[in-house]
Parts: C-alpha cells; sequence; structure tokens
C-alpha cells in the first residue's frame, strides 16, 4: 500500500520558492498540491492548475496541513500565518521582517493553538544557525554573537573591495540573483536588524523591538572608505552584533564594520554568512555558509519541512528573560564627512585621530551608541561612519 504524501501549500513563487519546489522531488513524503500567487499575468513554469490567486483555497482546505510563506509582503505574511496556526496547520515561513516584529504574538498563537511555527530559512540562508541555538548553546551562556548575515550586502562588499563602484557591484549583484529589483532592505541594514532581533530570542531569551536597533547601512560607502579600509590592513563587512553585559543588558546593532586581514571574518566573501558565537564554556565557534541566491534558503526550508515530518521544532528558550536591552554602550566609529557640522552635531564624543584627504574630513572617535543614535548622522548624506 503506498504511503499517501502530506500535502502543501505554498505561498509565493519567486527565486525561494521556484527553488523549493525544485527540492521537493518524486521521493519526498511531501506534495506541493497548491501555489498561491498574486500576478496572474506572469509566465510560469508549471501548468496553471497548480496555482491559485486565492489565499483561501489553501487556508481553508484542510486536507493541506502545512503551509510554507515565502512572500517579501509583511503584513500579508503574518495573515497567512496567524490563519494558519489558529486552524492547527504547521507553517514555515522565511519573513524575516514579520517574524521580528510579531514574534511575541507568534509565540502566543502557537501556544493558545498548539501549532507549530518553523523560521530557519528567515535567518542566515543555509547555516542552520535558529536550531543550534536552541539545541546545542541552551547548555551554556552566550556573551556576545556577530554576524554577516546579508550575502546581498556582503557580495556588494567584496565587489567594492575589487575596485567596483557601488553602482556596479549592486548591479553585478542584481543580474546573479543575490539582489532584489529594490535592494533598501538589504543595502540599508534593514534585512540584517530583523534576523538579529530573531538571533537576539535565540541567544539571550530577549524578545526586542526592531525599532530600538541602531542600524546603519552600506549604501553611502565610498571608493574613500575601501581605501582606507584596504590602506590599514582592513575589509569592510556589515556587521550585526550583539552581547551581554555583567549587568544583564542586551547592547546590539547593525553597522559597517572594519574586520583586521587576521579575523576570520575577512575570508567570508561574495554572497556568504557567517555567524561567529562566544560562549562561557564553548567558547568561540565560527560558521560559515551561503546566504543568498534560491537554494540557501530553500535548503533551510526544506530542512524545516523535515522537523514537520519528525514531529519536532525548536522551542523558544525563556531562560533568560531577566534581560533588558540598551543603547548605553561605548563603540569606536570611523567617520567620514565633507564638514566640521557633522562632528558638530555630536556630543560627549572622544577625538583619537583625524585627517583630511580629497575635501574630505576623516575621524577616529569613541562614543557611546546611544549619543550616536540621538545626533541623527544616519540623516547625514554627506557622512558615513564604521565601527571598529
Amino acid at each position: 500500500m503506498l504511503e499517501t504524501k502530506k500535502k502543501v501549500g505554498l505561498f509565493g513563487f519567486g527565486t525561494v520558492g521556484q527553488g523549493f519546489y525544485q527540492l521537493i522531488d518524486e521521493k519526498s513524503p511531501f506534495e506541493i498540491v497548491k501555489i498561491c500567487v498574486k500576478d496572474k499575468n506572469k509566465p510560469r513554469p508549471l501548468p496553471l492548475d497548480k496555482f491559485t490567486y486565492s489565499i483561501d483555497e489553501i487556508l481553508n482546505d484542510d486536507s493541506i496541513t502545512i503551509v510554507v510563506e515565502l512572500i517579501s509582503d509583511a503584513k500579508v505574511a503574518f495573515d497567512i500565518v496567524e490563519c494558519s496556526l489558529k486552524k492547527g496547520k504547521s507553517v514555515i515561513s522565511a519573513n524575516k521582517s514579520m517574524i521580528s516584529c510579531k514574534l511575541s504574538t507568534l509565540i502566543a498563537l502557537q501556544s493558545t493553538y498548539n501549532a507549530r511555527l518553523f523560521y530557519e530559512a528567515s535567518v542566515c540562508g543555509s547555516i542552520p544557525i535558529i536550531q543550534l541555538l536552541d539545541a546545542y548553546y541552551s547548555n551554556d551562556t552566550i556573551h556576545e554573537l556577530s554576524t554577516i548575515c546579508n550575502g546581498t550586502s556582503n557580495y556588494i562588499l567584496t565587489k567594492i573591495a575589487s575596485g567596483k563602484s557601488f553602482s556596479q557591484a549592486l548591479t553585478e549583484a542584481q543580474s546573479h540573483g543575490f539582489a532584489e529589483l529594490d535592494p533598501s532592505s538589504d543595502i540599508q541594514g534593514l534585512d540584517s536588524k530583523y534576523k538579529l532581533v530573531i538571533l537576539i530570542a535565540y541567544s539571550f531569551g530577549l524578545i526586542v523591538d526592531p525599532g530600538n536597533i541602531f542600524c546603519y547601512g552600506i549604501e553611502k560607502i565610498t571608493k574613500d572608505d575601501s581605501d582606507f579600509a584596504i590602506e590599514n590592513g582592513h575589509c569592510i563587512k556589515l556587521i550585526a552584533y550583539a552581547a551581554k553585559t555583567i549587568t544583564n543588558e542586551i547592547n546590539a546593532y547593525v553597522i559597517p564594520k572594519l574586520i583586521p586581514q587576521t579575523h576570520l571574518f575577512n575570508l567570508v566573501n561574495d554572497e556568504y554568512n557567517a555567524v561567529e558565537i562566544t560562549a562561557k564554556y564553548i567558547n568561540q565557534q565560527f560558521l560559515v555558509g551561503k546566504g543568498a541566491g534560491a537554494y540557501p534558503t530553500s535548503i533551510a526550508v526544506l530542512s524545516d519541512l523535515n522537523l514537520v515530518e519528525k514531529n519536532r521544532f525548536p522551542c523558544y528558550n525563556l531562560s533568560a528573560s531577566n534581560s533588558i536591552f540598551s543603547n548605553n554602550t561605548s563603540i569606536k566609529i570611523y567617520l567620514r564627512c565633507s564638514s566640521q557640522s557633522t562632528l558638530n552635531s555630536l556630543k560627549n564624543y572622544k577625538i583619537i585621530n583625524q585627517f583630511q584627504k580629497n575635501n574630505l574630513i576623516f575621524f577616529i572617535l569613541e562614543i557611546s551608541l546611544s549619543d550616536l543614535i540621538t545626533s541623527k548622522i544616519e540623516n547625514d548624506e554627506n557622512a558615513f561612519i564604521m565601527v571598529f
């Protein structure tokens, strides 16, 4: 007697959705029976009877027990996930902006309706970081976490370091499918910030409002900044960082960082992601894997699907929930600007070094993260900052 395959409803058929569909082969215990998309006129590589344009056709089908949500719209994604959980369906999502903004609500929904939500695919592509933090590091105490978690920005920074302009690097990333037509979430650091919220939850047991995390992207980087890094034996990476202080405060930010050539992050190029974890007993661990493109995220979705089959899923760890979030930490930054007025907008800083080149002014400063945030330096079109 043939075993009946578990029916899957798929929302979204973009790069990741198509990659995921290709990974579900005939031997899989799952079958994608219906795919919900928006655009009725877009050419599809599958028979039209595979597609629906109605969300309810999947949500109201009791034979579909698993929903895979791979769309970009965070509001619609939440509606899909909420309804699916209330109906007792298992849900897999890669929508990091939705998950980070609704994490408390999603945890409550799982508990109330005894439903299961998986989101390994929302963070770090092919690196199984959520499963690792949940199953492995729950036995340790994490002190610090640094990650390159956006393959698009890392690809762009790699190409800039090789001599290409920002626009050339971005166009190349888009041509390879590593960047969307609208790359703003990636290059502004928002994508990394949403992922960091999820990582903080699993690392430190604290749910942080994404709006509280300082986020500064790479869109204002110039050749002058890249030259400075190279001339001083560094490379530039967009780093999402979080650490726990001895007073139980969690500090976090997303800022481009000057990485010494001796650091392992210096070897993480193109669309690759990496995570460095420092913990009490295990000390340091470093993980690397592809973070952009169809298959890295699709593999993570498939991994979550296998957890559904094995009837298990990561459990949110509240053991460190007595922590509080704080921006009261001192950081050392590089500031490139075109006039002294930019520096005047800051307060309570200490100048370590300064020089001029090509009608630009460069400063190395010590400043508290809270003072940097209140300065609103991210609104200065002529400035660019990096953290040491």
